[in-house]
């Protein structure tokens, strides 16, 4: 089971790991390509997480120790990097390719390029 999170929204996915890491997306759009020029603008003017930070902690309580969590839409990946120290196996997935090699960068770990339309 692996559990994923968008915005504050816990679904319960029963997909491979295999099967996410083949969801790239087929065309990417002018919202993608603008998120891959501002990744690290929009890293910066989000580093308050005390918003959701109560919400990641709800979610991690209600899962097994180390649950794959898929975290839809991760962006620069803060959320993931905040899952992963409570003993969990957080994955990003983001449409955006420079919001993903921003949160490769800033916060290693696994991530996916892909589309949440392609999710099954």
């Amino acid at each position: 089971m692996i559990y994923a999170i968008f915005a504050p929204l816990l679904l319960a996915v029963g997909a491979s790991a295999q099967q996410w890491a083949q969801l790239a997306p087929t065309g990417v759009g002018p919202t993608s390509r603008t998120y891959d020029h501002i990744a690290a603008e929009y890293h910066a003017k989000r580093l308050d997480r005390s918003i959701i930070q109560t919400r990641i902690d709800q979610l991690c309580a209600r899962c097994q120790p180390n649950a794959p969590i898929l975290d839809l839409g991760c962006g620069p990946g803060f959320n993931s990097a905040t899952i992963r120290p409570q003993r969990h196996r957080a994955v990003g997935a983001d449409l955006s390719r420079g919001m993903i090699d921003f949160a490769r960068c800033e916060y290693p770990g696994p991530y996916i390029h892909t589309a949440m339309r392609r999710l099954a």
